[in-house]
């Protein structure tokens, strides 16, 4: 059974330093070099990714990659791949009715 106050496992000994959300940026430089290398030079995702900072506020990566997110999967629409896209569900009929 480990206890709190177990070698390598103490309250007493935390020093460390609160980071705000605001103070962590995130580095989009691979990500960049990622979408020279794999989109379509006329993809609208690549120019959105390429005209942005190489650092941003995790904050602001969060919400843009919700709408990266919803270009890519349009444009992946667009250029009909198939690879990413969830397959066609099952055609849902309603229950035959029966005459009583």
């Amino acid at each position: 059974m480990i206890s709190h106050d177990s070698l390598g496992y103490s309250f007493r000994e935390t020093l460390a330093t609160p980071v705000y959300s605001s103070d962590v940026s995130i580095n989009l430089i691979d990500l960049k070099r990622l979408s020279e290398r794999k989109l379509p030079y006329e993809s609208t995702l690549r120019r959105v990714i390429l005209s942005e900072p190489d650092l941003i506020p995790r904050e602001s990566f969060l919400s843009k990659l919700a709408i990266w997110l919803n270009i890519l999967y349009a444009e992946l629409r667009r250029w009909n791949v198939n690879e990413y896209s969830t397959p066609n569900p099952p055609k849902v009929t309603s229950p035959k009715s029966r005459d009583y």
